[in-house]
């Protein structure tokens, strides 16, 4: 294939797990895609394949170029854009003069009408898109590129001996590593290879969590083995490595990237370096592959685990162009039919190893766990062997428990209580979104639910996803304010919207940076948890399926942060005072009047009039007793309006905030203000001005150790 030819071929954003594309290259000859069908594989490993799209509504083509892996020639192309560093998180260049952009080995470049968001997303936010061919770019790999094997040891030999896998003696700090899953599956041997730049070859990622559950009695754990650095962790059983190398295989990925594996667990050099590596190695993955129960053992649909309350995984699964579930299965080749919402959707089970594992795209898993099952049909060839004919109902827990009632699947019952942070990353996931903001919110939210061993890594853990690199030598470890700030900095620094807002409204703001919620407590293990009113509570009870709609009334501010996390923005707003008034508002009516109130009670129970009271309002109580206001400077601040999920757009859809002034100028988010979808009018007049809101404590930098 020449240097810079086209393929195409018909796909959508996320490729049917069960589709296989044939590519024709433009000069008129073919090939034939790699076999397997939950991402595109390349077609051969000396080459290296880049997105580029085709939108309906223009001819430009859109490239995305992960560079970093080779050095790009000059490329050529016509009304081209190129999109900022800050956008991009990654350093880029540009040649005013003419229309030919270069890179170094570190840049990336995208041009045409689109910006990364990931490897599929859009340089110019507001356009409207309907992709309908993937194009890919071929370019030779690198010379530049060297890789040497750096621990090489037959999996029997690792599963039966004490020592534990060290690669410190062997590996390089701040390289790449990847684990050759040929070699595991064929030779039943772990080759861990080392790269000087990064990996020109395919490979697959894994999203786990450090401690999952636990070991059935009577299993045998003499097939599994630990990390030197690690010890902490669970052991990694050498039938999950097999799987996860076997599904990477099936896929066209011919390494793996396992980061208890490919991280010089001894090493805080290497561990720094790999942190702000992590989102990248995760960006250019072909196929993320979630391993929820943990790398001891597979686990069945049925069986709740911790993955989704863990840090790391969320950016583990949205970076990557396509992931995968892959759990224990025993019930053969089939189909499974997943109902939520009035919807249904059907996706195939593709079989790992048979008789004990398989893999299902993660999008269907999330919805399947949102309803509480999924309805799985036997292959024609399995039906007769099987005692059961027809569809046969399957619990679906992964991601969390639901009420589980057979009775009640075969009447399509799908209005049981919803898993709000499992609902949030299925829509963050989504390419269907209507706005950044949208998908921006529904992350906030899922990283809220979610904890980590050390409080900073829940700050960088999602930073890459908004583009962001922070050093994490600058933090210390419990920083996880001053992290949150520097991250909120940068954000607001792209232009972005603050859309950590309002991600909850029923967690207390943090005391010392009150635009974001109380912050869970952090464990190695578990769910994120939050006290209230002396008592834990699990976070994910205090999260809604509500998301902000930019176009029914207002968008999140945007604005400035200073390094104390005063956030200076405009909004519309209007003076609220404190009530005395003794007022008994209903839970689902916390106002006196739907369309126009005169005195609301905001979400931590206090009372609050207007200041300048319409005359006109006919809502108003005429006999009530009316007591001077205790507190003068408060502000009820619009944040939007809210979908909910399923489609909701009547009811407390309108949110606002409530600031006080505690010092001259500066506010700090009380509470928060729930209106009714009537209110729509009233809340469009409401007058714009500036804020600047933080605290109310002054925050106290934690310094990081030298050590």
């Amino acid at each position: 294939m020449p240097q810079g030819a086209y393929v195409k071929y018909m796909s959508s954003l996320r490729p049917s797990l069960a589709a296989l594309a044939t590519l024709a290259v433009e000069t008129g000859s073919s090939v034939a895609a790699p076999t397997g069908s939950l991402c595109l594989k390349a077609a051969a490993n000396n080459l290296l394949w880049y997105l580029v799209y085709e939108m309906c509504q223009t001819t430009s083509e859109i490239a995305a170029m992960p560079t970093s892996k080779q050095h790009l020639s000059s490329i050529q192309c016509h009304s081209l854009k190129i999109a900022s560093s800050a956008e991009l998180g990654y350093p880029v260049r540009q040649d005013a003069d003419k229309e030919t952009f270069s890179s170094n080995q570190n840049d990336m470049i995208l041009y045409g009408n689109a910006v990364s968001r990931g490897r599929m997303a859009y340089l110019e936010r507001t356009c409207t898109y309907s992709p309908i061919w993937f194009v890919m770019v071929a370019h030779p790999a690198s010379t530049q590129d060297t890789s040497r094997e750096i621990y090489r040891i037959s999996l029997n030999q690792l599963s039966t001996r004490e020592q534990h896998v060290d690669i410190t003696s062997t590996a390089t700090p701040e390289r790449y590593r990847l684990v050759n899953c040929a070699e595991v599956v064929s030779s039943h041997t772990l080759s861990i290879c080392e790269y000087s730049v990064f990996p020109c070859v395919i490979y697959s990622a894994i999203s786990y969590v450090w401690r999952g559950n636990a070991l059935h009695s009577g299993v045998n754990t003499r097939q599994e083995f630990s990390i030197r650095g690690a010890e902490d962790a669970d052991p990694i059983g050498v039938d999950v490595l097999f799987d996860a190398c076997a599904a990477s295989l099936a896929c066209g990925a011919s390494h793996l990237w396992l980061d208890r594996l490919c991280i010089m667990q001894t090493s805080k050099q290497d561990k720094r370096w790999q942190i702000r590596e992590m989102y990248r190695m995760y960006l250019f993955s072909t196929l993320s592959i979630v391993v929820p129960g943990g790398l001891r053992r597979l686990v069945p649909l049925v069986e709740d685990t911790q993955w989704i309350h863990r840090g790391w995984t969320l950016q583990e699964v949205l970076a990557p162009p396509s992931v995968a579930v892959l759990f224990a299965w025993t019930h053969g080749p089939g189909e499974v039919l997943i109902e939520f919402g009035g919807e249904n959707w059907s996706r195939p089970i593709e079989l790992v190893t048979p008789s004990r594992s398989a893999m299902l795209e993660l999008h269907a898993v999330l919805t399947a766990c949102t309803s509480g099952y999924l309805w799985f049909t036997p292959s024609k060839s399995m039906q007769g062997r099987t005692h059961t004919s027809g569809r046969i109902p399957i619990e679906a827990a992964l991601f969390g428990q639901q009420p589980f009632d057979p009775a009640a699947l075969h009447h399509g019952d799908t209005t049981r209580t919803r898993l709000p942070h499992v609902t949030a990353l299925g829509f963050a996931m989504s390419r269907d979104l209507d706005t950044d903001e949208m998908r921006d919110f529904c992350i906030w939210q899922c990283a809220l639910a979610r904890t980590s061993s050390r409080p900073v890594d829940m700050v960088f853990s999602v930073m890459g996803i908004f583009g962001v690199s922070l050093d994490p030598a600058a933090f210390a470890t419990d920083d996880r304010i001053g992290a949150t700030i520097a991250l909120a900095r940068a954000i607001l620094a792209q232009g972005r919207s603050a859309s950590w807002l309002g991600i909850s409204v029923f967690i207390p703001p943090c005391p010392y940076l009150s635009t974001f919620p109380t912050f869970p407590k952090t464990s190695v293990a578990g769910k994120a948890l939050i006290d209230l009113h002396g008592e834990e509570k699990e976070v994910a009870q205090f999260v809604e399926s509500h998301y902000p709609n930019e176009a029914a009334l207002c968008a999140l501010p945007k604005g400035s942060m200073d390094t104390e996390g005063y956030h200076t923005f405009e909004a519309t707003a209007i003076p609220v005072s404190r009530s005395q008034r003794e007022v008994l508002f209903a839970m689902e009516s916390p106002y006196d009047d739907a369309a126009h109130p005169r005195i609301m009670q905001a979400m931590d129970g206090t009372i609050w009039e207007l200041d300048a009271p319409d005359e006109t309002h006919s809502g108003a109580d005429e006999g009530a007793l009316i007591l001077p206001p205790i507190c003068s400077r408060g502000f009820a601040v619009m944040l939007g309006f809210y979908n909910g999920v399923p489609a909701v757009t009547d009811g407390n859809t309108i949110r606002a905030m409530l600031l006080i002034e505690h010092a001259p100028g500066k506010f700090h988010v009380q509470s928060y203000f729930l209106l009714n979808a009537q209110a729509l009018v009233w809340a469009r007049s409401w007058k714009k001005q500036q804020f600047c809101v933080g605290g109310p404590k002054r925050y106290a930098p934690i310094y990081a150790s030298m050590g």
